[in-house]
């Protein structure tokens, strides 16, 4: 967790005066202090949040696919964004759930074109050997 995320929670163990020294000690539980219930928390929290967001068809699954994309976007590592996530190879990470964004496809587009931009007959001299020794080497 973020520390950020850390400070906020042990706040929220203060606040109902619960203490870390009992391994069973419930953070995230009912009014009555026992395990949520998937079914009713969906339908009392999840459900009612979705609307509020005006995200009506957001399933709770698509918060890890945004995960991905995200830490990708900010330059987190392959191998790191698996493991965070749990997945069992980087592959499932890239195939299944980072998603491309439309802001990494501009930079892409933007980094790519000043790579092979002709500032001179020299840069595009350049620029047409790399692709011949990037062809001739494959």
């Amino acid at each position: 967790m973020p520390s950020w995320l850390i400070d906020e929670m042990a706040r929220l163990f203060v606040r109902r005066g619960l203490s870390t020294a009992r391994g069973s000690t419930l953070l995230f539980a009912t009014a009555a202090g026992t395990p949520l219930n998937y079914t009713n928390w969906r339908r009392d929290v999840w459900i009612p949040a979705r609307q509020k967001a005006e995200l009506p068809s957001l399933k709770f699954h698509d918060l890890r696919s945004m995960a991905a994309t995200a830490l990708i976007a900010a330059g987190v590592d392959v191998n790191t964004t698996q493991r965070r996530l749990g997945h069992s190879s980087p592959q499932v990470t890239l195939a299944l759930y980072a998603r491309a964004t439309a802001a990494a496809d501009r930079t892409a587009a933007d980094l790519l074109g000043e790579r092979f931009r002709p500032r001179d007959g020299r840069a595009m001299s350049q620029g047409l050997a790399e692709i011949r020794d990037t062809v001739q080497g494959a």
